[in-house]
């Protein structure tokens, strides 16, 4: 590892409970150590939702450092479509998902990757032994990431990951402003949402879309885009989203579904109008044409968020503070307990409320 880095401000305590110790190091621009030009983020993860909350970490780096250039290592195959419109990343480095049976293509990867001297390596990921081989293995000046002493070190900035807050799509962002920012450029603003940069063709793209499904003539309700399908405990039954679907209707007269069909194909719920499409962006431009989106927890309800478009995300098993959809007209509703006329009730006033 390349080490030319002016540490400044740094201090060392130990943590409560055994957690280790918390490094708190600003490493400051100056003339030994410029303004980061090649950045590496390394995330080398196979999920939708974890690709997109990547998205805010790049339109901070592009605030921050607008000249810089940004490489991303991951996992998920098509990663391609949700950093495309991002005009500060350079190259994706493309690791195959299930990498342990494909070793060479791993090493080629590898390899590829390690051509590079960065400027800076960011290792996002609080609990990742994955990231933080990949962070720790590539050439770089600069390497941070959260504390931990469970895994490989070896990085000049480890920020204690107690103090971040809790939603997974804002530590990116929470180490990159403890870590790597400036002192005069330090910044306790709001972080920035999910975004995938739909371009105005993709939009309307999606307005065509919608009226080819429900005509171009003013709706009395308002339509929802709805994702039914998710994994494991989180995946709730047809029969659950119908009579859930039909307390809504009664509410909302006027309201129309419409299902973004599973990428494995085959509607849940056969009694309204699916879209399918294997193009994430086309997925996201027709949601992004519908007034809300519902869903349980799982990549899609972040990628709907990413559109802009008010975004519910039904929870049974995983907990709203860490994964729900961020944002002014976002909510995670908790609904494990409540039955599927409630959750309508639920997901009414929040239209009245947020939508209307």
């Amino acid at each position: 590892m390349v080490v030319d880095a002016e540490i400044l401000h740094m201090t060392i305590e130990k943590i409560p409970n055994g957690a280790g110790y918390r490094i708190d190091a600003r490493l400051r621009a100056s003339a030994a150590m410029p303004a980061p030009l090649r950045i590496l983020i390394c995330r080398p993860n196979g999920r939708l939702g974890n690709a997109l909350f990547l998205t805010p970490l790049l339109r901070e780096i592009e605030t921050t450092f607008p000249g810089a250039e940004v490489d991303i290592l991951t996992a998920y195959p098509q990663a391609p479509e949700i950093f495309c419109e991002f005009a500060n990343v350079r190259t994706l480095h493309q690791l195959p998902r299930l990498g342990v049976r494909h070793p060479l293509q791993m090493l080629a990867v590898f390899l590829r990757a390690r051509e590079a001297v960065y400027d800076l390596i960011i290792d996002p990921c609080r609990k990742s032994r994955s990231a933080r081989f990949w962070a720790w293995s590539m050439r770089g000046h600069r390497k941070v990431g959260f504390v931990s002493k469970s895994w490989i070190s070896g990085l000049i900035a480890n920020i204690a990951a107690q103090e971040a807050p809790p939603h997974m799509g804002h530590h990116p962002v929470y180490l990159f402003r403890h870590a790597v920012k400036d002192e005069a450029h330090q910044s306790e603003g709001a972080i920035p949402l999910l975004d995938i940069h739909l371009t105005d063709a993709e939009r309307r793209f999606g307005i065509q879309k919608i009226q080819q499904f429900c005509g171009a003539a003013r709706r009395d309700g308002p339509l929802i885009s709805v994702f039914a399908n998710a994994t494991g405990e989180k995946r709730l039954p047809a029969t659950w989203w119908e009579s859930m679907f039909i307390n809504l209707i009664e509410a909302l007269p006027g309201a129309r579904i419409l299902e973004i069909v599973p990428a494995e194909g085959g509607a849940r719920l056969r009694q309204h109008t699916g879209y399918f499409s294997t193009s994430l962006r086309r997925m996201a431009a027709v949601i992004s044409a519908t007034d809300c989106f519902v869903s349980g927890d799982c990549g899609v309800m972040h990628l709907a968020a990413s559109t802009g478009t008010p975004t519910i995300g039904l929870f049974t098993v995983t907990d709203p503070a860490l994964y729900e959809p961020y944002g002014a007209n976002n909510t995670g509703l908790r609904i494990d307990e409540d039955s599927p006329a409630r959750v309508a009730d639920r997901i009414v006033r929040h239209i009245h409320t947020k939508i209307a």
